[in-house]
């Protein structure tokens, strides 16, 4: 503010920086002209430019400079107006109407909590502002994506990766959120779904929900089955434990038919809340109501990070008579007949 004593001095390779500094408190006065001193010494001659130029005051300058936080001082990009930048973001940069869609939207929100002058400087406090409301509302997810917009955008408006105002936003904490589970479907649902679908893809659905293989699994990863054995190998390649073995229920079809076309009639036929992925969750809530255990469970689909069944067992000492045992539990729990596909298990059952 003006009649405060003025900082006045002639750096090399910066000229001459002539500014009030805002205090006249004598200890202020002599720190602020020992962190220009300092900063010289240190190279930042980027931040001295700044400081010349008033696009921050001796007294922004020290405060940055006592909090290690230089990096985070104002720039001629970070002074550029907020608003008009954003809505010049939206008419350019989404890939998709749904990611212009959340752009509108957090410039909504943005333009609710900024004055009429704010900067893209001003953008992580103004985020903070809008997680408040977010918070108050519980819309936890949507405040993650739209942090994620304002990301993006710092990174086109700045032109850089990973600079010090995407920093910022970064920082500013996600709201956790617990996501609802999804469940299975009941016995009678998927009995009433599966019989709408055509054969080849009815085929394809009782594989899935007999073994919970997920896509990946049945179309690409591999499996085969052994009836004599009672067994179905799995090939899952995710991570370790996916290569698992599960007791075989019924003969399993071959996946014949593109992923893309079974997804569509799995729509048409359970709805469009349903995908070939809720087979895999119905799996664990049949397996888990036939009375199997969780640790088994996760054995089977492939959670627990053990090669095979067996090893997952050993603490315990169980045989493989064990599968043979949560075999009988699921034809129990699931019920006779279970369609076309699974008339070699009534044949080995009877």
């Amino acid at each position: 503010m003006s009649g405060t004593p003025t900082l006045d001095l002639t750096v090399p390779g910066v000229g001459r920086i002539h500014r009030h500094i805002g205090s006249a408190k004598p200890g202020v006065v002599k720190d602020v002209r020992a962190a220009v001193r300092m900063c010289l010494a240190q190279g930042r001659l980027d931040v001295l430019d700044r400081l010349r130029d008033g696009l921050v005051t001796p007294l922004q300058f020290y405060d940055a400079f006592r909090r290690g936080a230089l990096d985070h001082l104002a720039t001629a990009a970070t002074l550029a107006p907020l608003l008009p930048k954003l809505e010049e973001f939206e008419r350019v940069y989404p890939q998709s109407e749904g990611y212009r869609k959340d752009i509108r939207l957090v410039r909504r929100q943005i333009e609710v909590v900024a004055r009429a002058g704010a900067t893209l400087g001003d953008l992580p406090r103004l985020l903070l502002r809008i997680k408040e409301r977010y918070e108050r509302e519980g819309y936890a997810v949507t405040f993650n994506r739209h942090k994620r917009v304002l990301m993006s955008f710092a990174t086109w408006a700045l032109g850089q990766t990973e600079s010090p105002l995407w920093d910022e936003l970064r920082r500013v904490p996600t709201m956790a959120y617990r996501r609802a589970p999804k469940p299975g479907l009941t016995v009678q649902e998927f009995r009433t779904g599966a019989a709408k679908l055509p054969a080849a893809h009815a085929g394809i659905a009782w594989s899935l929900v007999l073994t919970g293989m997920n896509a990946k699994e049945y179309w690409h990863d591999g499996w085969e089955q052994d009836a004599a054995a009672g067994l179905v190998r799995i090939h899952g390649e995710k991570r370790a434990g996916r290569e698992r073995t599960i007791f075989y229920l019924a003969a399993l079809a071959e996946p014949q038919r593109d992923y893309r076309a079974f997804r569509k009639q799995v729509h048409a036929a359970f709805g469009a809340a349903v995908t070939p992925h809720t087979f895999r969750r119905t799996f664990i809530q049949w397996a888990q109501a036939a009375g199997i255990s969780r640790a088994r469970v996760k054995g089977y689909c492939g959670h627990s990070g053990y090669a095979d069944v067996t090893a997952l067992y050993e603490d315990e000492q169980v045989s493989a008579t064990v599968m043979a045992a949560d075999r009988k539990r699921m034809v129990a729990y699931i019920g006779r007949p279970l369609g076309a596909v699974a008339l070699s298990l009534e044949a080995r059952s009877a």
